[in-house]
């Protein structure tokens, strides 16, 4: 009903537009090139209802193109919101892994460690990886001047996986993740 309402009112407002145009114009020529234009406006106020009734793109002057432009901004905006997310969940990835090498150091024996992050696309954290390198002392040798003495391979391995089981418990604690999802590679 309001579109009834809209559409009978710019009718008039041409019709009464151009009623005031031919009052106002001396009789010349260029009378004669405004009948023509206001009557162009007024079959395109007189056509618009069947443009949107056929819903065709264009069919008012400035309803069409808002739409347009309305949809096209809203598009670039939600290009930008999954970049932006793309990059908040990047950079927050990096700072957990940090965060993780950080905690992961901490330990006596390591010396420095590399970390990734997985994380679901809420940002979640899904699983980690680590790789520690352990200080030389570690490594199941010790020199002492011209004298070098070495661990056994038995306990070199068990010594790596209680290195392992400890930095495993160590990031279970702290992140709160099941010991299955947190990996640790002991490089010496």
């Amino acid at each position: 009903m309001e579109f009834l309402g809209n559409w009978i009112r710019n009718i008039v407002l041409v019709i009464m537009l151009n009623t005031f145009l031919e009052i106002m114009m001396p009789s010349s020529k260029l009378r004669s090139y405004v009948r023509v234009i206001m009557g162009f406006f007024l079959i395109i106020v007189l056509l618009q209802p069947l443009g949107e009734l056929l819903e065709l793109p264009g069919h008012g002057l400035t309803l069409g193109t808002q739409e347009l432009l309305t949809r096209e901004i809203l598009a670039e905006g939600e290009k930008m919101e999954d970049k932006n997310r793309e990059l908040v969940l990047r950079n927050y990835g990096i700072a957990l892994a940090q965060q993780v090498e950080s905690i992961v150091c901490m330990h006596p024996e390591i010396e420095r460690a590399y970390a990734q992050v997985f994380l679901t696309a809420e940002g979640e954290l899904e699983r980690i990886w680590v790789r520690v390198h352990t200080e030389e002392i570690s490594k199941g040798q010790i020199q002492i001047d011209p004298i070098l003495l070495s661990r056994r391979q038995d306990e070199d391995e068990e010594w790596k996986e209680a290195m392992v089981r400890e930095i495993q418990v160590m990031l279970k604690n702290f992140f709160g993740l099941d010991l299955h999802y947190i990996q640790v590679e002991v490089v010496e």
